[in-house]
């Protein structure tokens, strides 16, 4: 039995959907990509064109047929959040067997609304209060996060990083901010931080 090989993943988010939209010759591009690559469309850059009121923007309209068309060798996903929550929960629940790439997220009920057009200018609004609403939350999150840190690396100066790379090999260390942002989600999850350990 011959096996497909996989195809070359494209992923949009909203700006490439604006660019795509905006693009002279985008219907030969949309050729080439049904015909040679799966589209990822995430369910975030969905939102944002959702979240946009169709008497501020009058190009949602097509930006959402542009996704429909998308759609057409693809394939939406789960926002972030979600994707996260069934990784934990996937992994709390069999550590030893726990694998990833096995975990589904497709995002079916985002297609159909794309395709159906299953929104009203309520869920619009109310798309837009919850993003500005998330946007300050996690702001605030991370501008509180600052002194914290700071506070730390004042006493080891020799510890503060310059680089990226250095910021994120200090990140991951055991006692990382990494690894305690990742102890405090595995806990809202499952409500257990026993099966959480830096490798």
């Amino acid at each position: 039995m011959n096996v497909m090989p996989s195809l070359p993943t494209v992923c949009f988010d909203t700006r490439g959907v604006n660019q795509l939209e905006d693009f002279p010759q985008s219907e030969s591009l949309m050729k080439a990509l049904r015909c040679g690559f799966e589209t990822l469309l995430p369910a975030m850059a969905v939102d944002e064109i959702l979240s946009t009121p169709a008497r501020k923007d009058p190009r949602r309209e097509a930006l959402f047929a542009r996704c429909q068309k998308l759609l057409a060798s693809g394939q939406c996903l789960w926002p972030p959040h979600w994707i996260l929550q069934r990784l934990i929960s996937a992994h709390s629940k069999n550590p030893l067997l726990f694998d990833w790439t096995k975990l589904r997220v497709r995002a079916s009920i985002y297609e159909r609304a794309i395709i159906e057009r299953d929104f009203t200018e309520e869920l619009c609004v109310q798309q837009r209060k919850e993003q500005f609403e998330l946007e300050g939350r996690y702001a605030k999150m991370w501008t509180n996060l600052r002194p914290i840190l700071n506070e730390a690396l004042e006493q080891e100066p020799s510890l503060r990083p310059t680089t990226y790379r250095e910021a994120v090999a200090l990140s991951t260390l055991d006692c990382g901010p990494l690894w305690g942002i990742g102890r405090e989600l595995y806990r809202f999850v499952t409500g257990s931080t026993n099966q959480l350990r830096p490798r």
